[in-house]
This record gives structure tokens, sequence and C-alpha cells, in this order.
């Protein structure tokens, strides 16, 4: 039987591999990562978030607090399976896509509730439609509601509107084809729905720190 990792427990520093190149091999998403190191280091920290590390912890770890990040994590992983197989393989897809861009910021981590049908086929819709223009009334078409009823329910689960997520799946979409594509940086964000350049490397350096060419110079080293 074949098993898919969804969880990953690493030091930063280990002979042969060290914890972030393992984070640069282990791309696939919605893969879960989690450091540790005895480096009070912002450096180390921050290129572990860009890798898409879930938390970063120093040593010595308190067991409780690894202990209590893990059941959280879990959690997520069962909630988000649980999901997934009443909606099928598109909201299993939407409620990846949304965990991989929420659980790298703690400010928009979903309540427990927020797993409802309507929102989780309206992560699926934007994921399947983001290189589109879409809009948020098209995706309050799509669900049957109105405009203004969908964006305050994508507001109160999310925290965040459908602008800023739309942005959001878009520049994670980008990131992945920076590390694993060698198209150019215009071309990708045509890919992924900019359609002016300097308004997508505007976007990419406010959400990821930097601009998309240093982003993949980085993952590259």
């Amino acid at each position: 039987m074949e098993y898919k990792i969804e969880l990953v427990l690493t030091d930063i520093r280990m002979p042969g591999l060290d914890g972030l190149e393992l984070g640069r091999r282990l791309n696939y998403e919605p893969l879960r990562i989690v450091i540790m190191s005895g480096f009070a280091d912002f450096d180390y920290a921050h290129d572990a978030i860009k890798l898409g590390a879930v938390d970063y912890l120093l040593k010595p770890v308190n067991i409780q607090a690894l202990k209590e990040l893990i059941q959280k994590l879990v959690a997520q992983i069962i909630s988000v399976k649980n999901a997934a197989m009443a909606l099928g393989e598109e909201g299993s897809f939407g409620l990846e896509m949304h965990q991989v861009i929420f659980g790298r910021d703690p400010t928009l981590n979903l309540s427990e509730n927020s797993f409802s049908p309507l929102l989780v086929r309206a992560f699926a819709y934007i994921n399947e439609r983001y290189a589109d223009r879409i809009t948020v009334e098209d995706v309050a078409r799509h669900l049957g509601k109105s405009n203004n009823y969908f964006s305050s329910c994508f507001k109160r689960s999310t925290g965040t509107s459908f602008v800023d997520y739309l942005a959001r799946v878009r520049i994670e979409h980008a990131r992945r084809m920076l590390r694993t594509t060698s198209m150019m940086t215009y071309e990708i964000a045509d890919k992924v729905g900019f359609y002016d350049y300097k308004y997508f490397s505007t976007v990419f350096k406010r959400i990821v720190g930097c601009s998309p060419s240093a982003y993949r110079k980085k993952m590259e080293q």
C-alpha cells in the first residue's frame, strides 16, 4: 500500500540534508511542514515560512506545545478529508488549496464551522477558474446567492475579502510554477490570471515578501 505523507516534523541542521532543503524537495501540496531549530534567527524562520512551513519551533521544544500543534494539524487534515469525501474531488482540491494558503498565515485560519458546503463550493470554483477574469459576482451567481450575502459570508468565515483570497490563490499557483517550471515570470503572471506584470510583481511581493525573480533564485539555491 502506498501512503501519502501529509505532515513532516524536521530539524534544520541534519547530516546530509538540512531541513530547508528537505522542504524544497517536498514541495507538493498540501503537505504541512513543521521545522525545529536551535537558532533564533529571523533568516531561518523567514526561509522556512517561504517554503510553506506551518510553524517554526525553537529548541528545546516544549513537548506539550508540540503535542497541541500536531493535534491541531491532524484535526485540520481530518476535517479536510471528511469535507472532501462529501463534496467529491473538486471540493477536495478547493479545500486543500485553501489549507495551503491559510495555513501559512495564522491570522487567516478558518473557524471550525467554516467548512460549509457553500464555502467549499466557492473555494473549488475559485481554484478551478482562478486564471480567468472572475469576479465576486461570478462566484455568487455560480452559488445561486446574492453578491452581498456571499461577500458577507465569505468575509465572516475566512477573515479576508474575496479579492484578497483570489490574489492569494493566484500567487500560490505562481509560487509553485516558479519552483517547478522554467517559464518566464511574465508568462507565469499571465497563466495565473494577472494580465499586468507590474501589478503581479507588486502583489507577489506584498504576499511573499520578495519579487518573483528573487523567489525563484532563492528556491534554486
